[in-house]
C-alpha cells in the first residue's frame, strides 16, 4: 500500500480510526509497520487505546464537529512528539436520503463533519506546519464528489466541497512546503459501508 514510504522518523497523525477495521485503522496499520510513530484519533478512547497499543503509537480524543477537540488534537499531537510529517483525515458518515427529505439537523451533521471540521484541521495543520516548512495533508474523500448516484446529495455535495478545499491549500501553501491531497475511493468495505 505504501509503496517507497520511509516511515523511520515521521509522525503520522490519523483522524477517523474510532471504529474498528475501518480505512483509518487500516492505514494507521500500514504507516506503523513502515516503521512512523502513528498517533490516532477519534471519538471511541477506548478503541483509539487498544489500537495504539497494537500498534506502538500514540491516541488522542478528536471529534471532528469540535473546533476546540480539533485544536486540541493537532496541538497535543505535535507537542508530543514534535512535528506532524503526513496528517490523514479518514472520517466519514454516510447518509443514505432522498434530496427533498434530508433534514435540517442532517445536513448541518454532514456540513460539521465533512466540509467545517476538516476546514479547522486543515487551518491548524497548516500553522504546525508552516514552521516546519513540510508535510503532507492527506482528505479521504469519495468517487461520489464526482459522479452521480441516488440518495447521496449531502454527502456527495461535502465531498465535492472538501475536494476543491483541499486544492485552496495546495495552490496556497504549497510555495512553504505542504502537500495537500485527496484520495477518492469507490464503494469499499468498512462499517460505514456494511448496510449501503
Amino acid at each position: 500500500m505504501l509503496g517507497a514510504f520511509q516511515g523511520e522518523g515521521k509522525v503520522v497523525s490519523i483522524v477517523g480510526a474510532g471504529s474498528p477495521d475501518n480505512m483509518g485503522q487500516v492505514m494507521a496499520r500500514h504507516f506503523a509497520a513502515a516503521g512512523a510513530k502513528v498517533v490516532v484519533s477519534g471519538r471511541r478512547e477506548d478503541v483509539l487505546a487498544d489500537l495504539a497499543q497494537e500498534i506502538g503509537g500514540d491516541w488522542v480524543h478528536c471529534d471532528l464537529c469540535d473546533r476546540d477537540s480539533i485544536t486540541n488534537m493537532v496541538s497535543t499531537t505535535a507537542a508530543r512528539h514534535g512535528r506532524i510529517d503526513v496528517a490523514i483525515n479518514a472520517t466519514g458518515w454516510g447518509l443514505l436520503v432522498p434530496f427533498c427529505e434530508t433534514s435540517a439537523e442532517d445536513l448541518d451533521r454532514m456540513v460539521d463533519l465533512q466540509f467545517k471540521g476538516p476546514y479547522v484541521w486543515m487551518q491548524r495543520l497548516v500553522e504546525v506546519m508552516s514552521q516546519q516548512q513540510s508535510g503532507c495533508i492527506i482528505q479521504i474523500s469519495s468517487a461520489t464528489a464526482k459522479i452521480m448516484l441516488d440518495n447521496h446529495a449531502a454527502y456527495m455535495g461535502a465531498k465535492a466541497g472538501i475536494d476543491h478545499l483541499v486544492r485552496t491549500v495546495a495552490n496556497e501553501f504549497g510555495h512553504v512546503g505542504i502537500r495537500a491531497n485527496t484520495i477518492s475511493p469507490g464503494l469499499t468495505a468498512t462499517p460505514m459501508t456494511a448496510d449501503a
